[in-house]
Parts: C-alpha cells; sequence; structure tokens
C-alpha cells in the first residue's frame, strides 16, 4: 500500500471546492498534536525537538500547508476559477499517488537492490516482502498495545 503524508491526505480531502483562502481556514482548524507526540510530516516542522509544535512552528507548518494548496491550484486549475472542482481534484490525486509510488519503488529498489542492476531479483523481491511483513507485524502490535491501554 502506497501512503501519502497526512498533511496531503488533509488537503486532498478539502479541494472538490476548495479556494486557496479557504485552504488556510482549513489549515487554521486542523487539531493539535496527540498526547504521544507528532506524527508524520509534523515532525519536520518541529525544529526544537520537543516533541510539540509551538506557535512558531505551526505557523511555518500553515504556510508550508497554503503553498502546497496554492502550488496545487496553480497546477491542477484548468478552467482558471482559483478551485479545484471534482475532475481537478481527481487529476490532482492520481498525480500524487503516482509520484508517493514511485518514491517508494525508488526506496524500495535502494534498499533491496543488492546487486545494483536496477531491478529486483526473486531474492530480493522475497528480502523486501519479508521486510514488508515484519513491518507490518510491528505495526500491528504497536496499535493493539495502544488500543491496549485505550
Amino acid at each position: 500500500m502506497h501512503m501519502l503524508p497526512l498533511a496531503t491526505l488533509l488537503a486532498l480531502s478539502l479541494l472538490p471546492q476548495l479556494s486557496a483562502e479557504e485552504g488556510k481556514a482549513a489549515e487554521t482548524k486542523k487539531s493539535e498534536p496527540q498526547a504521544e507526540g507528532l506524527k508524520g510530516n509534523d515532525k519536520k516542522y518541529d525544529k526544537d525537538g520537543d516533541g510539540k509544535l509551538s506557535d512558531e512552528e505551526k505557523a511555518a507548518r500553515k504556510e508550508a500547508m497554503k503553498k502546497m494548496l496554492d502550488d496545487w491550484i496553480k497546477k491542477y486549475d484548468k478552467d482558471g476559477d482559483g478551485k479545484l472542482n471534482d475532475e481537478e481534484k481527481a487529476t490532482a490525486k492520481a498525480a500524487k499517488e503516482a509520484e508517493a509510488k514511485k518514491q517508494t519503488e525508488e526506496k524500495m529498489l535502494k534498499k533491496f537492490d543488492k546487486d545494483g542492476d536496477g531491478k529486483l531479483s526473486d531474492e530480493e523481491k522475497a528480502a523486501c516482502e519479508a521486510a514488508s511483513k515484519a513491518k507490518e507485524k510491528k505495526d500491528a502490535e504497536k496499535a493493539a498495545k495502544k488500543e491496549g491501554k485505550n
């Protein structure tokens, strides 16, 4: 499965008729990080490494989201109305998913292509699949442990 960053998913979920101004307002309403620490993309904005976003760090995240939404609107708003309609949103989503898939494939190739031939042999694919299954198991155990705390 190819996962998109949380900020991308949030933005894509807001894009059906989202203008740049509406995107800024939606980002302002984004919930605070959960008690156990920052998740996903929010970590890159935690410049002091304390596990929380200060007002300055939140402002940096908000500005990055605004720029991302503005860039998407400029790139995918084919009718020029300053918003992304359903068709434009679908195009943006497909492009982002293709980009995420390509990045995942490049990452896997870099990590598991031991002979450096630019493709995964059966043995390399097996190692990749084993690592993926181990990660899924670890994630499931972590989720179960977390669920047990609640």
